[in-house]
């Protein structure tokens, strides 16, 4: 078993940038696995994108990983290779309120090899949020601007003195949300091993654990394909051509 624990940019000798360590067991893991020549995926946006309270975003790791082969169950001809499969999880970007509160978790999928040194390759080019998923950060009628219906309360009630939001129109149901593990949804017989369970394809439908406001829970399914679709590629390493990236 590997570990992710730490995922800090490096921004000063203190950094240590992500650190990737296997486990050896009785509490011990081996030295830092991460290769020294893979540049910073996470870019220290922290000193130009700041929340409404001026303070930037921490990275950490959010959920366990899963593993993925780059095609569809559906699919004959594929098959699971060294070359064709990764590991996803879910990374949080957390920003705070005036007292250090968590205030929003933005949620972003980071992809990475599944072969040593795991170079990491991907990451979401933007927060992902469910279909119906309310957080702060955004207006009520920010949330909602893709429900026509809501679209044309809010429009309409804006045209009185005094409206505030939401202006009619739909609440958050969140003040916040925070995803704490995936699954793939297995509805199989057959699986041999228990790993086989962490494997799947871009075709299998994966459940998202999610927190509510430090007090309730929910759940999503989505399909893993469109998880780790529109992802920004990660630099590489340094001074490589051609290689893994």
């Amino acid at each position: 078993s590997y570990i992710h624990y730490d995922l800090s940019y490096p921004r000063n000798t203190s950094a240590r940038g992500r650190t990737f360590a296997k486990l050896l067991g009785n509490g011990f893991t081996t030295a830092n696995l991460t290769d020294p020549s893979e540049l910073p995926c996470l870019f220290d946006t922290d000193a130009t994108e700041t929340d409404e309270v001026k303070k930037g975003g921490t990275w950490h790791q959010a959920t366990n990983s899963l593993r993925l082969v780059l095609c569809e169950r559906k699919d004959l001809k594929c098959k699971q290779t060294d070359a064709n499969t990764v590991f996803f999880a879910v990374i949080h970007r957390k920003f705070p309120n005036y007292l250090d509160l968590p205030l929003r978790y933005e949620r972003h999928f980071m992809v990475w090899s599944a072969t040593p040194p795991f170079h990491v390759l991907g990451i979401s080019q933007h927060p992902i949020l469910m279909a119906n998923e309310t957080t702060s950060g955004w207006t009520q009628s920010q949330t909602w601007d893709d429900d026509p219906a809501n679209a044309a309360t809010v429009a309409h009630t804006k045209m009185h003195k005094n409206a505030t939001e939401p202006y009619g129109g739909k609440d958050y149901w969140a003040y916040f949300t925070y995803t704490v593990s995936i699954a793939y949804a297995w509805a199989r017989t057959g699986i041999e091993e228990v790993g086989d369970m962490s494997v799947g394809y871009l075709d299998d439908e994966v459940v998202l654990g999610i927190g509510i406001d430090d007090k309730g829970q929910g759940f999503a399914r989505a399909r893993a394909g469109d998880l780790v679709q529109c992802l920004r590629a990660c630099p590489g390493r340094a001074g490589a051509e051609g290689d893994d990236r």
